[in-house]
């Protein structure tokens, strides 16, 4: 295939204001993921789109199978869909204000 590039689950997109913090999530436009490395703002980094993490969690309990939601005014996930974006689905129950989640790649 001439036209390949790559498998598409890292991103290189410019850092946001501030710069990137490694292990940070962001949306960008229609991509969500974690930054990969850490960058000053402008520089390229690369965002993850797929992965298990173990992630900061805030909202009712959720368990294994659920959808969670990016709380963009927070940075943290939760299980409401109110005002947020699907973003992934838990693969622990939430416990002690933290949960692993899958990240599901789509358009947001």
């Amino acid at each position: 295939m001439k036209n390949y590039l790559s498998d598409g689950n890292v991103i290189d997109v410019p850092a946001p204001e501030g710069g990137a913090k490694s292990g940070a999530f962001a949306q960008i436009g229609s991509l969500f993921g974690c930054y990969v490395t850490s960058a000053k703002e402008g520089e390229l980094v690369g965002l993850k789109r797929n992965g298990k993490y173990d992630v900061p969690f805030t909202g009712n309990a959720v368990s294994v199978g659920a959808k969670l939601y990016w709380k963009a005014a927070d940075k943290a996930f939760t299980g409401a869909a109110t005002d947020n974006t699907l973003v992934g689905i838990a693969v622990s129950a939430s416990a002690d204000s933290r949960i692993e989640i899958v990240l599901v790649p789509s358009v947001v």
